[in-house]
């Protein structure tokens, strides 16, 4: 019986999300290509935050600390490519990027000590003591 068919309530909602899937619509890069890969530990007395960044230099890496946020600002600069004849095909990601993180209540802003290796950056950010609960008297 053709006037007789399954009812698939999800049926439009398919339909737009086939369509904003659709190659067109999507973004060029996924997020891993432009934010670098960001990995917090807390230590005893600090907090290392390591910060994957292949292909740049220390020289292209900025760090900023304003009002407990911490920023890191980068580019990764596009080569310049000569070829006389035929084609090149490339998949590497150049651009800049920002990316911040709340430090919290319990850092010290003015202790962050930064390195870069390899194309990792690290940060060691000092703890400061939580402040004892204080009783308030009424009067």
């Amino acid at each position: 019986m053709a006037l007789l068919t399954r009812y698939e309530p999800k049926t439009l909602t398919n339909w737009f999300n086939d369509f904003w899937s659709d190659e067109f619509w999507s973004r060029p890069r996924d997020l891993s290509s432009t934010f670098p890969s960001v990995e917090v530990r807390e230590e005893k007395d600090h907090f290392r935050l390591l910060a994957e960044m292949p292909g740049l230099a220390k020289e292209d890496v900025k760090i900023e600390v304003n009002d407990g946020v911490l920023t890191l600002k980068g580019e990764k600069k596009h080569e310049k490519h000569e070829q006389e004849k035929g084609y090149y095909y490339s998949e590497r990601s150049y651009g800049s990027f920002e990316r911040s993180f709340n430090l919290g209540a319990h850092v010290d802003e003015n202790d962050i000590k930064a390195s870069f290796k390899e194309g990792v950056l690290e940060l060691k950010i000092k703890k400061t003591e939580k402040p004892e609960a204080r009783q308030i008297e009424i009067s």
